[in-house]
């Protein structure tokens, strides 16, 4: 700059020597231009070098952490439900870690986008590193959306595993119950297990609901494509087939509980009777024949209204023993005892109309007694 300026001031001072001096400020001028072409021209070339190395850089680190997430996008961690929820918090924040990438990614392929339009000396380089990096990029956010739908089908899988096993220990309750052979010992016991058996059977109703929501989520699982669903659809079919086995056995124990309750019923019924028979017993059985005329006769009114009293009451004991005699020809549990009862009853019935008979000849006897001495006295009176 001071030689240019030196070199004007002797242009405007008239120099003799004037068009070499300007020949060679001209010379100059071209020289000063043509470095400072050569100048920015080396900038361009070191700033592309750069640009390249910077792109190339980031590019390799990207590739390098996206190769590292894509292994963790891969296991297959989710096969093992236990501790789901943690996984699931992991991936999440997987998830979030590779969206705050996501600018990062795509400055850099921007920037390589950006050398290939400027017609970078790397082109080809470029390129190649532009489809690698694409590429594991693509495989990393297919992998991670296919890990989040497997994680969620873990998430789902487990939650019917909990239905179905929430089930089978209630049916493994129910197997119990229907399995024990106590029906009640008297009336109170055996309505007692009739409520509960109404109850088990409410609760039947309920968890077939339940059974049946499993079944079309099973069903479901199936159709969208469940990493799980042949091991689903196998747990399902067992759960059913368990369920619908305690079908008949239910039946069976209302069936078993009508019966002990009609067995009690019965058992009340004789016991009344015997209660009856045994009231009736003191006056059947007793001896007093009586004292005089009118005191047999009394004794015989008495009695004769008495066997009215068991011949009008023998259809109730026939009642009670043909309902007995029911019950054993169509097989009841308890038929052994409920012969023996009736038997009993039946025994003590023909013993107390035995004795009704016997009792009403010794009246007879002791009347016709009774009347000769009173014949006898009269014609002694006479006499």
């Amino acid at each position: 700059k001071a030689l240019d300026e030196f070199g004007r001031d002797l242009l405007n001072a008239g120099h003799y020597d004037s068009d070499l001096i300007q020949e060679k400020l001209d010379l100059l001028y071209q020289s000063r231009i043509s470095l400072l072409e050569k100048i920015n021209t080396k900038r361009r070339l070191l700033q592309n070098t750069l640009n390249y190395f910077t792109f190339e850089r980031d590019c390799d680190e990207l590739k390098l952490w996206a190769k590292e997430k894509l292994k963790m996008a891969l296991t297959r961690d989710y096969l093992d439900t236990a501790n789901i929820n943690i996984k699931c918090q992991k991936h999440q924040q997987f998830l979030n870690e590779l969206a705050a990438y996501q600018p990062k990614m795509d400055s850099v392929i921007l920037t390589g986008q950006k050398l290939i339009d400027e017609q970078h000396g790397q082109t080809q380089n470029i390129n190649q590193h532009l489809t690698e990096l694409e590429d594991i990029l693509n495989k990393l956010v297919e992998a991670a959306n296919e890990k989040s739908d497997r994680l969620k089908e873990a998430t789902d899988g487990q939650a019917f595993t909990r239905g179905l096993e929430e089930i089978d220990m209630w049916i493994n309750d129910v197997e119990n119950t229907l399995t024990n052979d106590d029906f009640g010992k008297d009336m109170t016991s055996v309505q007692n297990f009739q409520k509960k058996q109404q109850l088990l059977e409410n609760e039947f109703s309920l968890k077939k609901d339940r059974i049946d929501q499993l079944s079309k989520d099973a069903e479901h699982f199936q159709q969208i494509g469940h990493f799980d669903s042949n091991n689903i659809l196998k747990k399902q079919i067992q759960l059913v087939t368990r369920f619908q086995s305690l079908l008949d056995p239910l039946k069976q124990k209302k069936e078993k509980l009508d019966a002990s309750a009609e067995f009690q019923r019965l058992l009340h019924n004789i016991e009344v009777e015997e209660a009856w028979i045994r009231e009736k017993e003191p006056s059947i059985m007793s001896t007093n024949r009586g004292r005089d005329l009118i005191g047999v006769q009394n004794l015989l009114r008495k009695h004769q209204a008495l066997m009215g009293e068991l011949q009008n009451h023998e259809s109730q004991i026939r009642t009670v023993c043909n309902e007995g005699e029911d019950m054993i020809n169509q097989g009841h549990f308890s038929s052994a005892e409920i012969k023996k009862h009736i038997v009993n009853l039946q025994t003590k019935w023909q013993n107390l109309k035995e004795v009704s008979i016997q009792r009403k000849h010794d009246l007879e006897d002791s009347l016709q007694a009774q009347q000769y001495f009173s014949d006898a006295k009269e014609v002694e009176s006479w006499i």
